[in-house]
């Protein structure tokens, strides 16, 4: 049976009391003598939030808190987890680092066995060149080793750089364009270069305040026009430095850096100009990233300002959802690789037909009264839909929606508190609080919650989250703030 820790607190008295109350996450759990300046507890583990409160004649002191973590000492890990795939199978394989009571082996977050306790590997008989993420995790005595994970195609060995399509009216000064990267693996450096039509829309700056690049305290970051109006390009590098341990964390869709364009009230409504991700200037800059001390080349797709109107109004209300999986699912690869997404949106006008693509690639085009679209077979990972309308000849703007991975265990928001898969809000400050203070449930994801990613939950996290949304204090640590990753820093907090 695991041994529960004791925790002991300690006060200094200034005056006599008739009792001292002990409350733990906002519930009172003991009395003592009013004499007393110590007390022991035993609670459960994880983030545990205490108040000592003096109290005479009937009435109560201001309460004094103070907060632990107490740690569930967990079995040895298991180590050096591999997967291999084969034309017909995946063979897994690791190292026990003790004997276990069971193990239990994941793939994309669906349990594919319960095995014996020296089992050491495993085979699957299914293959997919898709992003696939096994997860492998012992127990002992009731308490779990925390998960060894290992990734399979796709995110695994691609690197994208991409700009967003952002609507802007003529005359429109300081438009943010957000320029994104997914990266499998940490950066020690990035560098991109980009271009848009100067007579329609002038570059005023480019700025890394609020992105990824700044939370990961870059140590250089500059930024140049070329000598052709348009033209710039800039570059990062990361721990190159003392103190050395900052790096660019692996992730997917983070944004890096940001173009700040004005437009030209002579641009007209209408007008789509292209924001080119491609090589430019004198010498020629690209994109370029260094991983491990190794240059690369990824993969570019380029983004957009839509100035004005279009002709045709465009879709609203467009959503991208994954629907819950039916009982049974998974089984012979059916797992959340092979789940469903779901387009909905609302029609504004009537419309000839609509386009449906998926990350660059045109799926269907399809009746101009339909609001909905079923994408039978997408693959995990991430993918990002355009929906444009169509009147004839004529185009709208496109719609773009984002569907955030799925059935990928240990992936989060950083400060998700309520686990919605959506951007932060208050309501997950207010999650926060609860489980800390008013015993509210222990949260699926205490990665999540661990907003300033010290390795700690505590009341340090509501508040990051408030100033971040309320202050303007800057982006909380990867990963986030628009898609799940896994946690860049290693802790003891889990996210099932």
């Amino acid at each position: 049976m695991q041994q529960r820790e004791q925790v002991v607190l300690a006060w200094s008295n200034t005056e006599s009391y008739d009792s001292i109350a002990i409350l733990r996450n906002g519930t009172e759990v003991a009395a003592v003598a009013g004499f007393a300046e110590e007390h022991a507890d035993t609670p459960p583990p994880g983030p545990t939030s205490y108040a000592v409160v003096a109290r005479r004649d009937g009435k109560s002191a201001a309460p004094i808190p103070c907060s632990v973590l107490v740690d569930i000492p967990r079995p040895t890990p298991i180590t050096g987890f591999t997967c291999q795939s084969s034309d017909s199978r995946t063979s897994l394989g690791w190292t026990n680092g003790e004997r276990y009571d069971a193990i239990e082996v994941f793939r994309n977050g669906r349990l594919l066995g319960q095995l014996a306790d020296d089992a050491t590997v495993f085979e699957d008989a299914w293959t997919s060149d898709l992003f696939t993420v096994y997860t492998v995790r012992a127990a002992q005595a009731g308490i779990s080793t925390l998960p060894a994970t290992c990734m399979l195609n796709t995110l695994s060995d691609r690197y994208l750089i991409w700009a967003e399509e952002v609507r802007a009216t003529p005359g429109a000064r300081g438009v943010p364009i957000r320029l994104f990267i997914t990266n499998p693996q940490i950066l020690q450096g990035i560098q991109v270069g980009l271009r848009i039509d100067p007579a329609l829309i002038r570059i005023r700056e480019l700025s890394v305040a609020g992105t990824v690049s700044e939370a990961a305290e870059y140590d250089y970051f500059a930024y140049q026009q070329f000598y052709v109006p348009g033209e710039t390009a800039a570059g990062m590098q990361f721990d190159t430095v003392p103190p050395f341990g900052f790096k660019f964390p692996a992730g997917a869709d983070q944004h890096f850096l940001t173009v700040i364009v004005d437009v030209p009230e002579t641009t007209a409504g209408g007008t789509k100009v292209a924001l080119d991700l491609g090589v430019f200037g004198r010498p020629a800059v690209g994109a370029l990233l260094t991983v491990g001390g190794v240059s690369l080349t990824p993969d570019a797709a380029d983004g957009a300002i839509l100035v004005g109107d279009s002709p045709v109004a465009e879709v609203e209300a467009a959503r991208a959802v994954v629907p819950d999986a039916p009982a049974g699912a998974g089984q012979g690869g059916g797992g959340a690789e092979g789940r469903s997404v779901t387009l909905t949106w609302r029609n504004r006008d009537a419309y000839s037909s609509l386009k449906i693509e998926r990350s660059g690639v045109v799926l269907e085009e399809i009746p101009g009264d339909r609001t909905s679209y079923v994408d039978l077979a997408p693959g995990a990972g991430i993918h990002r839909y355009r929906i444009t309308a169509r009147q004839g000849a004529a185009d709208s703007f496109p719609v773009v929606v984002s569907m955030l991975p799925q059935g990928v265990p240990g992936t989060f928001l950083r400060g998700d508190a309520d686990t919605d898969g959506r951007v932060v809000t208050l309501t997950d400050a207010v999650r926060a609080v609860a489980y800390l203070l008013r015993g509210g449930p222990v949260p699926r994801c205490l990665d999540a919650v661990d907003a300033d990613d010290n390795g700690r939950v505590n009341l340090t996290d509501p508040i990051s989250i408030l100033q971040m949304l309320f202050v303007g204090s800057g982006p909380l640590p990867a990963p986030g703030p628009s898609v799940a990753w896994f946690d860049p820093t290693a802790d003891e907090l889990s996210c099932e």
